[in-house]
Protein backbone atom coordinates (compact mmCIF):
# COMPACT_ATOMS: atom_id res chain seq x y z
CA UNK A 1 0.00 0.00 0.00
CA UNK A 2 2.98 2.24 0.88
CA UNK A 3 4.36 1.86 -2.45
CA UNK A 4 0.89 2.65 -4.41
CA UNK A 5 0.72 5.40 -2.49
CA UNK A 6 3.75 7.08 -3.12
CA UNK A 7 3.65 6.33 -6.90
CA UNK A 8 0.50 8.03 -6.62
CA UNK A 9 1.66 11.18 -4.90
CA UNK A 10 4.61 10.80 -7.32
CA UNK A 11 1.80 10.96 -10.57
CA UNK A 12 -0.58 13.90 -8.87
CA UNK A 13 2.63 15.95 -8.33
CA UNK A 14 3.82 15.52 -11.77
CA UNK A 15 0.36 16.33 -13.08
CA UNK A 16 0.43 19.79 -11.09
CA UNK A 17 3.89 20.90 -11.89
CA UNK A 18 2.93 20.31 -15.83
CA UNK A 19 -0.64 22.52 -15.17
CA UNK A 20 1.99 25.13 -13.15
CA UNK A 21 4.43 25.10 -15.98
CA UNK A 22 1.70 25.82 -18.64
CA UNK A 23 -0.27 28.30 -16.15
CA UNK A 24 3.80 29.88 -16.24
CA UNK A 25 3.23 30.39 -20.37
CA UNK A 26 0.38 31.83 -20.51
CA UNK A 27 -0.50 35.54 -21.93
CA UNK A 28 -1.36 37.11 -18.84
CA UNK A 29 1.77 35.58 -16.28
CA UNK A 30 4.05 36.73 -19.68
CA UNK A 31 2.57 39.87 -19.98
CA UNK A 32 2.91 40.76 -16.24
CA UNK A 33 5.72 39.62 -15.99
CA UNK A 34 7.10 42.07 -18.41
CA UNK A 35 5.28 44.79 -17.68
CA UNK A 36 6.12 44.23 -13.84
CA UNK A 37 9.85 43.47 -13.92
CA UNK A 38 10.64 45.92 -17.33
CA UNK A 39 13.12 42.52 -18.09
CA UNK A 40 12.58 39.15 -17.24
CA UNK A 41 10.72 37.53 -20.43
CA UNK A 42 9.92 33.68 -19.05
CA UNK A 43 9.23 31.61 -16.75
CA UNK A 44 9.42 27.89 -15.81
CA UNK A 45 9.73 25.70 -13.27
CA UNK A 46 12.74 23.07 -13.72
CA UNK A 47 13.19 20.30 -10.07
CA UNK A 48 10.87 22.04 -8.53
CA UNK A 49 12.34 25.75 -8.48
CA UNK A 50 10.91 28.74 -10.57
CA UNK A 51 14.04 30.01 -13.40
CA UNK A 52 13.35 32.95 -14.79
CA UNK A 53 14.87 34.43 -17.75
CA UNK A 54 15.65 37.67 -19.98
CA UNK A 55 17.45 38.02 -23.25
CA UNK A 56 20.71 36.59 -21.76
CA UNK A 57 20.91 34.87 -19.21
CA UNK A 58 18.50 32.30 -17.00
CA UNK A 59 18.31 32.51 -13.16
CA UNK A 60 16.73 30.35 -10.46
CA UNK A 61 14.39 32.73 -8.10
CA UNK A 62 16.46 31.60 -4.85
CA UNK A 63 19.48 33.60 -6.39
CA UNK A 64 17.71 37.14 -7.46
CA UNK A 65 18.21 40.10 -5.09
CA UNK A 66 15.16 40.16 -2.64
CA UNK A 67 13.26 43.11 -4.85
CA UNK A 68 13.47 41.25 -8.03
CA UNK A 69 12.03 38.38 -6.65
CA UNK A 70 9.29 40.46 -4.93
CA UNK A 71 8.75 42.03 -8.37
CA UNK A 72 8.49 38.12 -10.11
CA UNK A 73 6.53 37.32 -7.38
CA UNK A 74 4.09 39.84 -7.43
CA UNK A 75 3.87 39.43 -11.67
CA UNK A 76 2.97 35.49 -11.16
CA UNK A 77 0.01 36.94 -8.15
CA UNK A 78 -1.30 39.03 -10.46
CA UNK A 79 -0.44 37.53 -13.94
CA UNK A 80 -2.51 33.80 -12.46
CA UNK A 81 -5.68 35.79 -10.82
CA UNK A 82 -6.05 37.49 -14.37
CA UNK A 83 -5.67 34.56 -15.77
CA UNK A 84 -7.82 32.65 -13.30
CA UNK A 85 -10.75 35.87 -13.46
CA UNK A 86 -10.72 36.47 -17.21
CA UNK A 87 -12.49 39.41 -17.80
CA UNK A 88 -14.21 39.05 -14.74
CA UNK A 89 -13.03 41.79 -11.87
CA UNK A 90 -12.15 40.53 -8.22
CA UNK A 91 -9.94 42.31 -5.48
CA UNK A 92 -6.20 41.84 -4.98
CA UNK A 93 -4.51 42.63 -1.22
CA UNK A 94 -1.15 43.73 -0.90
CA UNK A 95 0.59 43.99 2.13
CA UNK A 96 4.11 45.40 1.98
CA UNK A 97 4.47 44.18 -1.59
CA UNK A 98 6.85 46.29 -2.30
CA UNK A 99 8.99 47.43 0.35
CA UNK A 100 12.15 46.05 -1.05
CA UNK A 101 12.25 46.99 -4.71
CA UNK A 102 14.35 50.00 -5.21
CA UNK A 103 12.63 53.56 -5.80
CA UNK A 104 12.61 53.61 -9.22
CA UNK A 105 11.08 49.91 -9.63
CA UNK A 106 8.46 51.11 -7.31
CA UNK A 107 7.00 53.60 -9.95
CA UNK A 108 6.29 50.95 -12.11
CA UNK A 109 4.70 48.44 -9.75
CA UNK A 110 2.35 51.29 -8.67
CA UNK A 111 1.71 51.56 -12.31
CA UNK A 112 0.99 48.17 -12.52
CA UNK A 113 -1.10 47.96 -9.44
CA UNK A 114 -2.88 50.91 -10.97
CA UNK A 115 -3.49 49.26 -14.47
CA UNK A 116 -5.32 46.34 -12.91
CA UNK A 117 -7.81 48.83 -11.02
CA UNK A 118 -8.23 50.58 -14.49
CA UNK A 119 -9.98 46.95 -15.27
CA UNK A 120 -12.22 47.47 -12.57
CA UNK A 121 -10.47 45.47 -9.90
CA UNK A 122 -10.25 46.54 -6.36
CA UNK A 123 -7.12 46.71 -4.76
CA UNK A 124 -6.35 47.13 -1.43
CA UNK A 125 -2.38 47.73 -0.44
CA UNK A 126 -1.32 48.49 2.95
CA UNK A 127 1.71 49.62 3.50
CA UNK A 128 4.50 51.12 6.50
CA UNK A 129 6.61 52.73 3.77
CA UNK A 130 6.04 56.32 3.51
CA UNK A 131 7.31 56.26 0.33
CA UNK A 132 5.03 53.89 -1.37
CA UNK A 133 2.45 55.25 0.40
CA UNK A 134 2.88 58.67 -1.21
CA UNK A 135 2.80 57.40 -4.71
CA UNK A 136 -0.47 55.62 -5.18
CA UNK A 137 -1.69 58.86 -3.23
CA UNK A 138 -0.23 61.01 -6.17
CA UNK A 139 -1.27 58.28 -8.79
CA UNK A 140 -4.48 56.71 -7.87
CA UNK A 141 -5.90 60.16 -6.82
CA UNK A 142 -4.81 61.27 -10.20
CA UNK A 143 -6.15 58.53 -12.21
CA UNK A 144 -9.75 57.98 -10.29
CA UNK A 145 -10.64 61.13 -8.44
CA UNK A 146 -12.80 60.51 -6.05
CA UNK A 147 -13.15 56.95 -5.96
CA UNK A 148 -9.60 56.45 -4.66
CA UNK A 149 -9.76 55.77 -0.85
CA UNK A 150 -6.62 56.10 1.36
CA UNK A 151 -6.64 55.51 5.26
CA UNK A 152 -4.05 56.08 7.61
CA UNK A 153 -4.31 53.70 10.34
CA UNK A 154 -1.80 56.03 12.73
CA UNK A 155 -4.03 58.26 13.16
CA UNK A 156 -6.34 58.94 15.88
Amino acid sequence: ARILIAEVIREVRKQEDERIRKGLRTNAVFKSLIDITGRYTELDLLENELVVRDSDEEFRLSELSTGAREQVLLALRMGFSEQIMGKEPAFLVFDDAFQYSDWKHRERLVEQVIRVARNGWQIICLTMDDHIRDLFRKRASSVFGDKFRFADLSEN
